[in-house]
């Protein structure tokens, strides 16, 4: 997906808790990685920050990607 800015750092650390986070409240997996998807765009945007998105900004983002 497009990205305003790109700044990788933190990306897979982010697609990785937000992946576990769905399973684990039983989404499925494809839900799990769109969920995911959608943490990781968003921390790509964050320049010099930490760069996670907390659940508003995650929810946010997702439904920008997904609707």
């Amino acid at each position: 997906l497009p990205v305003k800015n790109a700044d990788t750092t933190g990306c897979g650390d982010a697609f990785g808790a937000a992946v576990l986070t769905a399973l684990q409240v039983g989404e499925t997996p494809e839900e799990a990685g769109q969920f995911g998807n959608a943490a990781a765009r968003f921390t790509a945007q964050q320049i010099g920050e930490c760069g996670m998105p907390n659940l508003k900004e995650l929810f946010k983002n997702f439904k920008e990607i997904y609707g």
